[in-house]
């Protein structure tokens, strides 16, 4: 591997609450990462027909302590490493490599999992293709593990069809392949699945391939065909790019009039349209939309931290209180939302207390000299 990346947090609080977090109380977390790219996003450029390959070790490995932590950083790594070469020598990591290397493309006499079908629809694609390139065969993909999600693809590639499922259904899994994309703009186009369904899927493929213009299109004739909140949520969100604040909004309120018409109402799109609304200060249909909310949703996590961030507008000091008791397993990182709750209550309980007005100089104070509790700090620098 070209680049190492050892992850860990700060020394303050909140990087000793993360590591607790990640791990269990009085233990510290750490992780050290390996890859081709010098970053998680892996952005490296794969030329077409290129094979990379790589053998990595795992094992126990043993050294003095004393020498490995040895505050001489030479004596320290030499010690590791003279150590892992006792326990493997490079001629025989280059013989195993060899020996892998070798039956890495044969193909499997034993299948100890089937996976998913994608792999399969793959497969079936290229089958309907003569100048697709085969696969290897190391790749099983057996016909037997195409499923519902996978047929409505096969659908498309072997008749032109698509179905026309209930809106009030789940839309499933999304398809971006530019091969796919074709096929179902073929079939659009010659009226063979000019439905609402086929409609949505081809709005994702047209914004994923950077046609804004035409996915807005394939929503638009979507809704005219059959209303789904799937349509007018993802216009929600093209508007949201395109900085159309109040088309947005209007987009989200449509798709949540709809959301009633569901047996489980998606908790993002409560989340999505929530934070729409606190963003733009509308507090008043933010409680509309909460109250609204079946119970699945509006218990869960990010639901009860929105309801917080909605009541510390309204004054109600208490309800924030008793959101920020609770213990959060959805925060992400960098995150700090909890503690800004948190420093933002403090500020309001000192103002109301001593009359002082509510300022940003306030507001800092209280940054400075006030500690949050342990269990909502996962601020990842200390910003006082």
């Amino acid at each position: 591997m070209r680049y190492r990346k050892l992850f860990c947090w700060g020394s303050h609080a909140g990087g000793r609450h993360w590591q607790e977090f990640l791990s269990q109380p009085g233990e510290a977390y750490i992780e050290i990462q390996a890859g081709l790219a010098p970053t998680q996003i892996h952005g490296l450029v794969m030329p077409a027909g290129t094979t990379w390959d790589w053998t990595q070790v795992f094992g126990y490995l043993e050294a003095d302590p004393r020498r490995a932590h040895s505050a001489d950083w030479g004596i320290a790594w030499r010690t590791v490493d003279d150590a892992l070469k006792r326990r493997l020598p490079a001629h025989e990591l280059e013989r195993l490599e060899g020996e892998y290397r070798s039956r890495a493309d044969q193909a499997p006499g034993v299948s100890l999992q089937t996976g998913a079908g994608w792999g399969a629809l793959e497969t079936r694609r290229r089958g309907e293709n003569p100048s697709s390139k085969p696969l290897p065969e190391a790749f099983l993909f057996p016909a037997i593990s195409l499923g519902d999600e996978q047929r409505k693809w096969l659908g498309l590639l072997e008749s032109g069809d698509f179905p026309e499922p209930d809106p009030a259904e789940l839309p499933g899994e999304w398809m971006t392949q530019a091969e796919w994309r074709q096929l179902l703009e073929d079939a659009v186009q010659e009226k063979q699945a000019s439905n609402w369904f086929a409609w949505l899927h081809l709005g994702v493929m047209r914004l994923e391939a950077f046609d804004e213009a035409g996915a807005q299109a394939a929503w638009e004739e979507s809704l005219r065909l059959r209303p789904s909140l799937w349509a007018y949520r993802n216009l929600g969100l093209l508007y949201l790019r395109q900085n159309g604040m109040q088309l947005a909004l209007e987009s989200y309120a449509q798709a949540w009039g709809l959301a009633g018409q569901h047996s489980r109402v998606p908790e993002g799109l409560a989340v999505e349209y929530l934070r729409l609304l606190i963003g733009e200060r509308q507090f008043a249909r933010a409680w509309e939309v909460l109250a609204s909310c079946p119970a699945q949703v509006g218990e869960a996590d990010r639901i009860q931290i929105l309801r917080a961030q909605i009541a510390l507008d309204s004054g109600d000091l208490d309800s924030v209180e008793a959101a920020l008791r609770r213990e959060y397993a959805i925060v992400q990182e960098g995150e700090t939302v909890l503690t800004d709750l948190w420093f933002e209550l403090q500020a309001r309980r000192r103002a109301a207390q001593t009359g002082q007005p509510l300022t940003d100089e306030l507001r800092q104070q209280v940054k400075v000299d006030s500690t949050p509790p342990a269990g909502i700090d996962f601020r990842s620098v200390n910003e006082t």
